[in-house]
């Protein structure tokens, strides 16, 4: 009981859209097994929602693309336009649905400072990408940023969308042969807020 109780605080705290996703995900047998940073006391709720979302996409990639990416209607606030007739959409779609299972991320505590560090550097200074000169942060994993978003769910699905990234180097790391990850979030002189992920 306690933990269907703790489940249900942890979807209460995403965007308002995502009432749709919760009921579609409630009750799945194996939904426990992608709460892999539940645990971790370092991380705010929201971060922890990260994992979830994406281990959601990378153990179940099907249900993911019919369940989630399918009823994502956008951020809450923002201009969600780009998300009307996407070829990126189409695109993480069609990926989702012919993708093989992958392992869930596990949450890694040296990654998470590394993603910490440089997304209160960057967030200080209005930085984006993923420079990391004038500030004490070294570069040594794989790494997601996202600007301007504070709930788990719009940044997993806006990180996989990669709309008018031609690479799509988020989603290729989100859906890669990597193991572990660490996230932070923290507040972005320019854009509110900053998300850092590291992977390896």
């Amino acid at each position: 009981m306690k933990g269907i109780l703790l489940i249900s605080a942890f979807f209460f705290a995403t965007s308002v859209f995502s009432q749709n996703v919760n009921t579609a995900i409630h009750g799945i047998q194996w939904k426990d097994q992608l709460h892999t940073a539940s645990d971790e006391d370092y991380l705010s709720e929201q971060e922890k929602l990260i994992f979830f979302y994406m281990n959601l996409a990378r153990v179940q990639p099907q249900y993911f693309a019919d369940s989630v990416l399918k009823t994502y209607k956008g951020a809450e606030k923002h201009d969600n336009s780009y998300l009307k007739n996407s070829s990126y959409v189409a695109s993480l779609y069609k990926e989702l649905k012919q993708l093989k299972p992958l392992p869930p991320l596990m949450p890694d505590k040296i990654l998470y400072q590394s993603a910490n560090c440089f997304a209160e550097s960057a967030g200080k200074i209005g930085r984006t990408g993923h420079d990391r000169s004038q500030t004490n942060c070294k570069l040594k994993y794989a790494e997601c940023c996202s600007y301007g978003l504070d709930k788990a769910l719009d940044i997993v699905v806006q990180l996989l969308i990669d709309h008018n990234i031609p690479d799509l180097g988020h989603r290729k790391i989100i859906l890669g042969d990597f193991n572990y990850m660490g996230v932070a979030i923290q507040p972005h002189k320019t854009f509110r807020q900053n998300a850092v992920m590291n992977f390896k």
